[in-house]
């Protein structure tokens, strides 16, 4: 982790492995978390491709920074796009 801290970086953005599903896995819950605590006042945590509202309340639970993705919300003609 020398590399890491070394590098001091603005922003961490993670895969979408880790937003997907995130409300639903425990493991991606505590590894997201463990990021968001480490990053405070060091960097900005973004999870990528977020898609369900769901997983969105999760992150937002879990203290993540910023959100990057699509959510659709359910309309009375269907789905927005």
């Amino acid at each position: 982790m020398q590399w890491f801290s070394d590098l001091s970086p603005d922003f961490i953005k993670t895969d979408h492995i880790l937003s997907r599903g995130l409300h639903a896995s425990k493991q991606k819950q505590d590894l997201i978390m463990i990021l968001a605590q480490y990053s405070k006042n060091k960097f900005q945590l973004i999870l990528d491709r977020m898609e369900q509202t769901i997983d969105m309340a999760q992150a937002r639970m879990l203290r993540v920074n910023l959100i990057q993705g699509i959510v659709r919300y359910p309309t009375k003609a269907g789905w927005t796009q």
